[in-house]
C-alpha cells in the first residue's frame, strides 16, 4: 500500500517519479538461506548438527519455489520497466510455483530427507496461529511477462538439498555450487 501510494503521488507518466512495480514471491527456497524459523534452514541445521527438527504445522501448504525463479521474474519486470513501454510493467505481480498441487511442510521435509539425511522430527505443541494454506496466482506474470519457473517444486527442493550437502562437504565451494546451479537454471530456461 505504501508503494502504491507513492506511485500514485508521483506518477512516472508525468515525469514526477519512476515507473514502479511490486512483486511478491512464494516461499523462497535455495542454497545459502540460514534464517531462523524456516523449514529448510532448520532442516539443514538439524542434519548438520545431528539434532531434531521441530515442525510447527506439518500439514500447512505453501507456494514453494526456488530463489532463481524469483530472481528471473524480478529481472523480467525490471527489463520491462526499463524498456520503451513501462506502463505494461508498472503494477503488482505475483511470482509463484507452476505446480498444480500444493506441497505441505511435511511433504517438503520428506523430499529433503530422500535427498540427504533424515533428522528426527518433533512437533510443536500449540504453535502460534498461522494460515494452513497459502497460494499465489501467477497467471498474470505467466501471460504478460512470459515468465514461468523452469524447475518444479520437487526439483527446486532437490537442488536446494544438493546445494547444502555440497556446501557442507567444502564450504569454500559455495560460489562454485551456486554458479553451477545458476548455469543449470539458465540452460533449462528457454524464455
Amino acid at each position: 500500500m505504501i508503494i502504491h501510494s507513492y506511485a500514485v503521488s508521483y506518477p512516472w507518466q508525468e515525469k514526477k517519479g519512476p515507473a514502479i512495480a511490486v512483486a511478491r514471491g512464494g516461499n523462497i527456497i535455495g542454497g545459502g538461506d540460514w534464517s531462523a524459523d524456516r523449514l529448510i534452514p532448520d532442516y539443514v541445521r538439524a542434519v548438520h548438527d545431528s539434532t531434531s527438527i521441530t515442525l510447527r504445522y506439518p500439514t500447512a501448504t505453501r507456494p514453494w519455489q526456488h530463489v532463481l525463479a524469483l530472481v528471473h521474474g524480478y529481472l523480467k519486470i525490471l527489463a520491462g520497466l526499463s524498456g520503451s513501454n513501462p506502463s505494461l510493467y508498472a503494477r503488482a505481480w505475483n511470482l509463484g510455483p507452476a505446480d498444480p498441487q500444493p506441497y505441505s511442510v511435511k511433504e517438503v521435509f520428506e523430499i529433503l530427507a530422500s535427498c540427504w539425511r533424515r533428522p528426527e522430527i518433533k512437533y510443536m505443541d500449540n504453535p502460534a496461529s498461522e494460515a494452513n494454506a497459502l497460494a499465489l496466482d501467477s497467471s498474470l506474470a505467466r501471460s504478460k511477462l512470459d515468465w514461468s519457473p523452469n524447475w518444479d517444486t520437487v526439483k527446486s527442493i532437490e537442488k536446494t538439498a544438493e546445494w547444502y550437502a555440497e556446501y557442507y562437504k567444502d564450504p569454500a565451494k559455495a560460489w562454485d555450487i551456486t554458479r553451477s546451479q545458476v548455469l543449470e537454471w539458465r540452460a533449462s530456461n528457454s524464455k
